[in-house]
């Protein structure tokens, strides 16, 4: 069978042969790193999934077989943290954006042996 992912309400819903794991839409990122998309979730760890697996066709949702370009939209549809509600101005900022053009993947003492920089997006395993 092939793995299952598709939106549920305010789930990504991922289906493999023997598992079933729910990801709240606004606890949800993915990245894309060396041709594998990790959707990660704050507290339930997170999933991978290969190019060559979308290619082959084994990442499939409730209408067919994704391509990489369908799966990545579905993900920037469904996954990004969502700031708080209430007009709180949970995030604020002064100045203008720095864009980042870098996303790191790594342990916290990965991270710790490095001199980080506003360009780059870190994640620590």
């Amino acid at each position: 069978m092939a793995t299952k992912i598709y939106s549920s309400g305010n789930y990504v819903i991922v289906e493999t042969d023997t598992q079933v794991f729910e990801y709240a839409k606004g606890h949800t990122l993915y990245v894309l790193t060396d041709d594998v998309f990790y959707i990660k979730e704050i507290t339930q760890g997170q999933f991978k999934v290969a190019i060559a697996d979308i290619d082959a066709g084994d990442i499939q949702d409730n209408e067919g077989t994704y391509t990489v370009e369908t799966f990545t939209t579905f993900l920037r549809e469904n996954t990004g943290f969502k700031t708080a509600s209430g007009g709180s101005d949970a995030i604020s900022s002064t100045g203008s954006p720095v864009p980042t053009t870098n996303i790191w993947v790594g342990t916290q003492a990965q991270y710790n042996a490095l001199t980080p920089n506003s360009a780059t997006l870190y994640f620590i395993q």
